[in-house]
């Protein structure tokens, strides 16, 4: 359950970060309905809400913790809950990281 989430989340998430970069513009946002509801491109270097602008080593070295921890953590998961639930963050940190 962990490896294959984990695999689905990653897939996800370079795949969106493909299609953003190929078809949004900043500042040119898209229509999905309307005004209700559109797509913007936002760059950020740091993380949420920009923190940790122009630090990027630190949010590596937090991601990179992430990962070992869920690894070392995957062989006595009891749970296909926790699987699932690790799996979509390993996911995300892995995508972060590349």
């Amino acid at each position: 359950m962990l490896v294959t989430s984990a695999v689905l989340v990653y897939i996800a998430d370079q795949w969106t970060k493909a299609w953003v970069t190929a078809n949004l513009q900043p500042d040119q946002p898209r229509e999905l309905l309307g005004t209700v509801l559109q797509l913007n491109l936002t760059r950020n270097a740091g993380a949420a809400f920009s923190i940790l602008t122009g630090s990027t080593w630190i949010l590596t070295v937090i991601a990179c913790s992430v990962v070992v921890f869920i690894v070392f953590t995957a062989r006595r998961l009891g749970s296909r809950g926790w699987g699932l639930a690790l799996g979509l963050l390993l996911g995300g940190s892995l995508g972060n990281l590349t």
